[in-house]
């Protein structure tokens, strides 16, 4: 990264935004696999279940619980700040230090936010189906029989209504005789790191720039018509310099020998990431592991395969 990591462009945003949310899912996937004794379990005794919606009708049949090992991820997102923030909250309020500390919050919600709905849609009284996901809503909905599509849906409260629950998912098992499904045991998970990953590369893509307010402790978005960045959103203050070439400079290495995808319209994409230059397809050879097996106790043993791959390399 060079002196490129000093400098408020839009690559150091997502390197900072990236390692909080690193920090917040290392973490707590250390404190669910009883690897910390600070943390654990999520407690949920504090949370009880979603209340008897009694406004829509009676919910027969139908039970449900929190258990298992929820990830706990405010310990994690706690513990982020600690290591992430604390070397920019001493008194500072630069605009380098309010990019920074927003940086890295919109890594910790876009790694703890849960944005799903969860829809229960029972076919008959005291059977339960898996939950149809949705990440289009912020409310987690209980659709009980007799309920149409055009009546209203009561969100039901689960914890805080703080945005920063809407990556979580959860995960639920069956109880009951002869696999009714009367008992639902639930708990919450951590997504997936390539999940956050992906969803802060969106951000990066669509990063905004700002300036520094007037009074030093406020940020304003560069440019007419520009919606302020919300809390997920990625920020920055100066341009990128131009990584096409080497330079020794700002550290860039250039994009030549570089692979892309012939056929993406993004920033993945040969147009954009050669710059302009034009690419050359390859044919080359690997050796991949392959035919794994596990033996007891406790080795892994693979075969090498050789398989034929089509690249796409920049001039």
């Amino acid at each position: 990264m060079g002196t490129l990591i000093f400098r408020d462009i839009r690559e150091t945003a997502f390197v900072y935004a990236i390692t909080a949310a690193g920090v917040t899912h290392a973490v707590t996937q250390a404190c669910s696999m009883g690897e910390l004794l600070q943390c654990g379990c999520e407690a949920t005794r504090s949370r009880g279940p979603p209340p008897r919606l009694a406004s829509i009708g009676p919910a027969e049949g139908v039970k449900w619980e929190w258990g298992g090992c929820g990830d706990d991820v405010e310990f994690g997102y706690e513990k982020s700040k600690q290591f992430m923030d604390a070397r920019r909250r001493k008194g500072k309020s630069d605009i380098r230090t309010l990019i920074d500390l927003h940086n890295n919050e919109a890594g910790r919600l876009n790694s703890k936010e849960v944005r799903f709905t969860v829809s229960f849609k029972p076919s008959s009284v005291g059977h339960w189906p898996k939950p149809q996901m949705s990440s289009s809503l912020v409310s987690v909905v209980l659709h009980l029989p007799g309920v149409t599509a055009s009546q209203p849906q009561v969100p039901l409260a689960w914890g805080q209504s703080q945005a920063v629950k809407n990556y979580m998912r959860t995960e639920c098992k069956c109880h009951g005789l002869s696999g009714s499904c009367t008992l639902r045991t639930c708990w919450k998970k951590m997504p997936h790191f390539r999940e956050v990953g992906d969803r802060l590369l969106e951000r990066f893509n669509g990063a905004s720039k700002v300036m520094g307010g007037n009074d030093g402790k406020t940020l304003i978005p560069v440019g007419q018509n520009i919606k302020p960045p919300d809390k997920q959103d990625l920020i920055y203050s100066a341009e990128s310099p131009d990584f096409c070439l080497p330079n020794r400079k700002t550290g860039s290495l250039g994009t030549r020998g570089r692979m892309c995808n012939s056929t993406a319209l993004d920033v993945s994409g040969c147009d954009l990431l050669c710059c302009e230059r034009g690419y050359r397809d390859e044919t080359v050879v690997l050796e991949e592991n392959c035919l794994c097996r596990f033996h007891w106790c406790c080795v892994v043993q693979c075969k090498k395969c050789s398989v034929r791959k089509e690249l796409s390399l920049c001039h």
